[in-house]
């Protein structure tokens, strides 16, 4: 793993924010940098607000960095900067090889908890019943009840909708994995799973970026942690 090129290179990423009441930029990240490679796991470490979800969102696309790179490795080797790609490029590969955990699930509501984790699939271009079979799977391991996987995640409690979250990342195979607290409204047994499937996408090759709130999830499972500083306003 250590001699191979990395997956993931952060180069000097800068994000800033303007808070119109005030009149002043904040400065969420300021020149961050890092690598993250297949099969390893790398938590981002560093106080409530410090940045380190900016950091996933840039990766992801949700923010548009001000500055700095984003290199990606794809599977067919030709390094693409996340910063700059267009967006429809960016939803392409987010479909082919990219999978993001946040605090929170956005699915459409009527969708079921099956449907939610087999969609990904289908647009990865799988056939409807091989997709719905690895999503009864995923979720599964998991933890979701058996009960539940034919009902909207809506209705669910927020550690139920935080599996289903969970199970449709982990079901897709991404090459490389995102991952913003996924086990904070977890209950004991649920975070042992997490962690198992966790461990198991890293066995299997994927790249994995987290925050964790518990040290513990850190000391078990990281291979390496990267500071993140705190905010800062800017005049």
């Amino acid at each position: 793993m250590s001699g191979d090129p990395p997956l993931l290179e952060v180069a000097g990423l800068e994000k800033t924010f303007t808070i119109h009441a005030r009149g002043r930029r904040v400065v969420a990240l300021g020149g961050l940098s890092f690598t993250v490679r297949a099969g390893e796991i790398v938590a981002l470490l560093g106080p409530s607000g410090a940045g380190k979800s900016s950091v996933l969102k840039c990766i992801w696309r949700t923010y548009r960095p001000d500055a700095g790179a984003i290199r990606y490795r794809p599977a067919d080797e030709c390094i693409l900067d996340l910063a700059t790609l267009p967006e429809p490029e960016i939803v392409a590969l987010r479909v082919r090889e990219l999978a993001f955990v946040t605090q929170f699930l956005h699915a459409l509501p009527r969708l079921s908890a099956l449907e939610v984790v087999a969609r990904p699939l289908r647009r990865q271009g799988l056939p409807r019943a091989l997709a719905e079979e690895r999503a009864r799977s995923a979720l599964a391991a998991s933890g979701l009840p058996e009960r539940l996987v034919d009902l909207p995640p809506a209705t669910f409690s927020g550690g139920e909708r935080q599996r289903v979250n969970l199970a449709r990342a982990f079901a897709a195979e991404p090459r490389l994995l995102l991952l913003d607290e996924p086990t904070a409204s977890l209950d004991p047994a649920s975070r042992e799973r997490v962690f198992a499937q966790i461990m198991a996408a890293r066995a299997r090759g994927a790249g994995i970026l987290a925050i964790f709130h518990d040290p513990e999830a850190i000391e078990r499972l990281a291979d390496r942690v990267v500071e993140v500083r705190g905010t800062a306003e800017a005049a």
